[in-house]
């Protein structure tokens, strides 16, 4: 009797303690960046705020605990001895079930009390002052009808960086970028000529707008220009005004391309979690390293079979949009093609945790610019690192007429799995072309085969990626 008491015990202990480590787990991101926060960030109430969540994020977990662990099995003092357990599907069932329920119930508590506390830093800030504020625009894409205004409203940082910066200071420029200060529900100006619309930032500081039917004479190809002012004077301003960027395709184009950006473009090693984690952390969009070859072989497409079709570029990543400046500034100093940066939305929902999954989510970008220009084919480039491939699968299969190209960076040919395999040989039922690529020379010379590029822009990509060989060699 004493030795099925004591395994009954072990195994409710063992249950509560899963339990507990599973969500407890969770608090360590909120416990880290609230240390860093304290000693990094411009005032102290994102640390308090941050402080409040972790102590409610406990309560709440040791109350679910209790109710879903061994206490249901308590409730007499003879429960433990004549505890018989069940089958197991059933059990594993109910478990699966109990999961979800306090996953849910914590999610929906912890948001909205994130959105509580929002409000009322808002409300202090307001009170006791904002430090300069800018409106961050993001680079998106429109047509004659309907342009696409994005952007947020935020406290400056003062996180750009240099080359010649330390790893620590960009460890702490990095840091300020995800503990951004945002100004929610404030009024945002936006001006295209004479003509003048407002928006309002949601609680996350982001504000989107659909300007339909913009006048035609200040429509501009490819880049047209709107000028964002926060409407409320009372704020402090680290700059007068900011310039939005919305890409309006040229009539001479050709066809679009839309480009991953962690290792595709840039050297992030995805696929090796202490790399990147160096990589994203202690470099900044100077020393990021290019893929060689990448930035002749993106102007070679943007210029087309006809040299000047000036095609459009759509990068879609992952990443949060935090480190829009980031990815915005390397696509600028190595000169790879302007085009809009499309990033995900890191922020905590009802309906999720921090993050939404990364084939959905682009999927549902790339289907939103197929939509927007259904005259248009696309050029798909990704990685093997992440699920570009089977992300870009299920878009041809949807669009079989619609992609003109699918390039993978193969990051690790020796040991690229069954899985991805038999994902690309699906693309030859739908008549797409389809190749695993080394470098840029061996996406140039399949490129030139489709009419993409020119010859002499294959040999320009085939001459840079060789010299940057023979560079490392030496």
């Amino acid at each position: 009797m004493r030795v099925n008491q004591f395994a009954n015990n072990s195994r409710f202990l063992s249950f509560r303690f899963r339990a507990w480590c599973r969500w407890t787990f969770l608090l360590m991101p909120l416990v880290v960046t609230s240390g860093y926060d304290r000693i990094f960030a411009k005032d102290s109430t994102r640390w308090y705020q941050k402080a409040i969540l972790v102590s409610v994020f406990v309560i709440l977990n040791a109350k679910v605990n209790y109710h879903h662990g061994c206490h249901r099995h308590t409730r007499n003092r003879n429960s433990l001895i004549n505890y018989k357990p069940k089958a197991t599907s059933r059990k594993r069932l109910h478990q699966n079930f109990e999961r979800i329920t306090m996953q849910k119930t914590t999610r929906k508590w912890v948001h909205r009390l994130e959105r509580r506390i929002d409000k009322l830093r808002h409300r202090y800030k307001r009170w006791y002052g904002y430090s300069p504020v800018i409106v961050q625009p993001y680079m998106t894409y429109g047509t004659a009808d309907e342009l696409w205004v994005a952007g947020r409203l935020l406290e400056a940082k003062g996180v750009q960086g240099g080359l010649d910066d330390s790893r620590w200071k960009n460890f702490v420029h990095m840091l300020r970028r995800y503990q951004s200060d945002e100004i929610p529900f404030t009024d945002i100006k936006l001006a295209l000529g004479e003509d003048e619309r407002t928006v309002t930032t949601d609680a996350d500081g982001y504000f989107h707008y659909q300007w339909k039917k913009p006048a035609t004479e200040h429509l501009q190809q490819p880049w047209t220009r709107l000028i964002l002012q926060a409407a409320d004077p009372g704020l402090p301003r680290a700059e007068d005004q900011s310039i939005a960027e919305i890409s309006v395709p040229a009539d001479s184009a050709e066809f679009a391309v839309v480009s991953d950006v962690d290792d595709t473009i840039m050297r992030t090693g995805a696929t090796n979690f202490l790399r990147h984690t160096k990589t994203v952390l202690l470099n900044n969009a100077h020393s990021r390293e290019l893929f060689p070859g990448t930035s002749e072989f993106y102007n070679a497409l943007q210029r087309g079979a006809s040299g000047s079709a000036n095609n459009p570029f759509f990068y879609v990543s992952s990443s949060p949009w935090n480190i829009y400046d980031l990815i915005a500034d390397f696509i600028d100093i190595n000169d790879l093609p302007k085009g809009p940066v499309l990033l995900k939305d890191f922020g905590l929902r009802e309906d999720r945790w921090f993050k939404s999954g990364h084939e959905s989510y682009k999927k549902e970008r790339i289907e939103a610019i197929l939509n927007t220009y259904p005259e248009l084919k696309l050029v798909l480039i990704g990685d093997s690192g992440q699920h570009d491939v089977y992300a870009y699968l299920e878009i041809v299969k949807n669009y079989p007429d619609r992609v003109a190209a699918v390039y993978i960076r193969d990051l690790k040919p020796a040991s690229r799995s069954d899985k991805i395999n038999t994902a690309a040989d699906k693309f030859a039922d739908y008549d797409v072309p389809f190749k695993f690529i080394e470098d840029a020379a061996e996406a140039a010379s399949h490129a030139v085969s489709l009419n993409l590029v020119t010859e002499k822009s294959e040999r320009d990509v085939s001459q840079d990626v060789a010299e940057t060989r023979a560079a490392d060699d030496t």
